[in-house]
């Protein structure tokens, strides 16, 4: 729905708006049915994003998300398969390409006071509202790849964006150049594709125009760069604005109404894939592709996150807002989430938490004071510092041994403290992934440098800086999913040498950054990379350039050059989701790095049928695909499959190798909870890929 501009307008069309939905049902909440005291879950977290299923970030993020708002699916936590949730069944077409869920009847329900303020039901038309929502680029959702699997969702999430920085680009040469196309100086174009505002290489990377491709391969700041080649170059970047401009136009025009996803009546919503897609409902359980009330969005706008606005259609009501960035106390940065049980919720039987009080950035001895006084029932690992939390681990391992109270007094009660709830500790088995990826700017923008770099960045290193020594590195991302096929992640398991040994290494997070300060100095770190280069087959010219450590040192020293760049991603069902990011200008990989090979797989990936029928010439001559391609068939679901798991294997090679990306698998949800908490995984155990133990599971003594 299009905004009103003239105020009176607006206010008469929430005038109508407010008549044409149902009469608001104002109920006091009731009390619980054994007339028992209510039963508050308290629980304590480092830190948290916006709760806003667009903009979540962290499995935090999505378990809160999770409580408040309900998608077409869930899973089950303890084995990872896709159920039913908002949607009560589904079922899809016989080429695998059309699914279609319908609607349970459920309500909005919003806390409202001390009672609750229930209205319409839940409609297809939510959903796609959300997801709209979710892929337009005024909203910034670090989210919107999750629905690339859609070709319609991808464009008008990136071919938007894409027309307008390309566009950018071509008036900022021209304002260079100037009305006399004056020549370039080589250092300028060398300066203008390391800009880190304008992003050339990540948008200009797509295009395989001679003009680009040699732009892109500019490295010589001594020679000058002639204005009659700008001038093609600015019509090339042009033109392919023009493309994406008309491809979005196109896009907009029907996703959401005919076509990708539609509402097909109020309770029956379609969605169209390119090809069978066995891994769709697990991916809809996510956070981002939950439900928003449409009409009360339309008039709200972002408000709608705001406490006493928000509908929700999932298990718990939010009496809170959702919106702050790790606000609340402006001197000490805390607040804190309530949370009430949802009697409207159409599973509200099987939740028996009545309320959730979730605080956030408390201070960590306040916080552990509260823990051992049972005020807090469940302490997310989040709220500790990473040293502190390898601290409270190594108090669990024989022969710990702590502080003196002579040498460090308040060391010594910290150990104290930890010693008494250390037995508490929960380590779930997960399966999310945090991955490194090997970023670089020239002159060393090549797969050579990328993996002498990568050589210096050793996984058990990794793991011990960053993940507390819990979780194993892996060499793959890719999990088979074929049927009958059976997953093969590994499990972290608490190693207590390994966090000993952390903290007396005293190794530490740095925000989301792996400090190289954590190894080494970084002159080190230039020296190392040369000797790695020359002793691992990298081309001549690779150690002789004149100035390379230096180079280095300065780069590194200040922070133009990124050694390493961390992150982390949930274990999606599906690798695309994860691969797919990395695929030429998707914002997600962000890695100046660019591969035809790669592109081209995921691309297949997303329609294998399509792909048997017209194969790719570059992509038929890979060996690795001889097998499932001769043996797959446009009828079969498990051989399209197979080949599909080719596919994405084959482009997960090309990433560890050229990108360069060091996987680890690592666990999400740990941290202590009392006994008195139940239906937290302690032990071990199926996982779900959520890789968080969602709050309606739980239950209290």
């Amino acid at each position: 729905m299009p905004r009103v501009p003239d105020p009176l307008a607006r206010l008469a069309l929430v005038a109508v708006l407010a008549c044409a939905c149902t009469s608001p049902a104002r109920i006091e909440a009731d009390p619980p049915a054994d007339a028992a005291k209510p039963k508050t879950l308290v629980i304590a977290v480092g830190n948290l994003g916006q709760i806003d299923p667009a903009h979540m970030l962290t499995p935090q993020d999505e378990r809160m998300v999770l409580a408040c708002f309900e998608g077409l699916t869930t899973l089950d936590w303890t084995t990872g398969k896709a159920k039913p949730a908002a949607a009560e069944s589904w079922s899809t077409s016989p080429d695998g390409k059309t699914w279609t869920f319908k609607l349970r009847p459920v309500k909005w329900t919003k806390q409202f006071g001390k009672g609750v303020e229930v209205k319409d039901e839940v409609s297809a038309a939510d959903f796609v509202a959300a997801w709209n929502r979710l892929l337009d680029p005024d909203t910034q959702s670090p989210n919107a790849h999750i629905l690339d699997g859609i070709p319609d969702a991808k464009v008008l999430a990136g071919e938007s964006v894409r027309g307008a920085s390309l566009d950018k680009l071509a008036n900022e040469i021209s304002a260079r150049i100037g009305k006399n196309a004056r020549t370039l100086k080589g250092d300028e174009v060398i300066a203008f594709l390391t800009d880190e505002g304008l992003e050339a290489r990540r948008f200009m990377a797509s295009i395989a125009d001679p003009a680009v491709l040699e732009f892109l391969a500019w490295k010589d700041e001594n020679t000058p760069y002639q204005g009659v080649k700008a001038q093609k170059l600015i019509a090339v970047l042009r033109a392919e604005s023009k493309k994406s401009v008309l491809a979005t136009t196109e896009a907009r025009a029907h996703l959401g109404i005919d076509r990708g996803y539609y509402a097909k009546d109020d309770k029956t919503l379609v969605i169209e894939v390119p090809g069978p897609s066995p891994w769709l409902p697990a991916l809809l359980a996510r956070g981002p592709l939950v439900a928003l009330r449409a009409s009360w969005y339309e008039m709200k706008r972002e408000n709608y996150f705001l406490r006493n606005q928000v509908f929700c259609n999932g298990p718990f009501l939010a009496d809170c807002d959702l919106i702050r960035h790790m606000s609340g106390d402006e001197e000490r940065n805390l607040y804190k989430l309530v949370y009430h049980k949802n009697p409207s919720y159409w599973n509200a039987a099987a939740v028996t938490v009545d309320h959730v009080t979730c605080h956030v950035n408390e201070v960590l001895d306040e916080v552990l004071r509260k823990y051992a006084a049972g005020e807090i029932h469940w302490l997310s690992s989040t709220a500790f510092h990473p040293e502190d939390f390898a601290r409270l681990l190594a108090t669990k391992a024989p022969g710990f041994q702590p502080r003196t109270k002579e040498k460090d007094k308040e060391g010594a009660r910290r150990d104290e403290a930890f010693a008494k709830i250390a037995p508490d500790t929960f380590e779930a088995a997960g399966g999310g992934i945090c991955f490194v990826r090997v970023r670089c700017t020239p002159p060393f923008d090549s797969a050579d440098a990328r993996r002498g770099l990568a050589s210096l960045l050793k996984s058990d290193v990794l793991v011990k800086s960053w993940l507390q020594g819990l979780a194993p590195p892996t060499r793959r991302f890719v999990q088979p999913r074929i049927a009958g096929a059976a997953a093969t992640i590994r499990l972290p398991s608490f190693d207590a040498a390994n966090a000993r040994k952390l903290y007396g290494d005293k190794k530490r997070l740095d925000g989301d950054w792996i400090s190289v300060a954590c190894e080494t100095e970084e002159s080190a770190v230039a020296d190392a990379m040369v000797k790695a280069w020359k002793t691992g087959g990298i081309p001549d010219e690779a150690t002789t350039w004149v100035g390379l450590a230096q180079d280095v040192r300065r780069r590194i020293s200040m922070g133009t050059w990124n050694l390493s760049i961390s992150c982390w991603q949930p274990a999606y069902d599906d690798p695309f989701a994860l691969l797919g990011g990395f695929t030429t200008g998707n914002p997600v990989g962000a890695t100046m790095w660019s591969n035809a090979t790669y592109d081209a797989l995921l691309k297949a990936a997303v329609d294998v049928a399509g792909f048997l029928s017209a194969p790719d010439p570059v992509l038929k001559s890979l060996p690795a695909l001889k097998g499932p391609m001769a043996s797959a068939s446009a009828a079969s679901l498990p051989s399209l499959e197979a080949l599909r798991q080719a596919l994405l294997s084959e482009a997960e090679s090309i990433l560890l190798e050229e990108a360069v990306v060091i996987p680890l698998w690592t666990t999400v949800d740990r941290g202590l909870a009392k006994p008195c908490v139940h239906g937290l995984p302690k032990g071990g155990g199926a996982r779900s890929v959520l890789d968080v133990t969602p709050l309606q599971s739980i239950t209290l003594d």
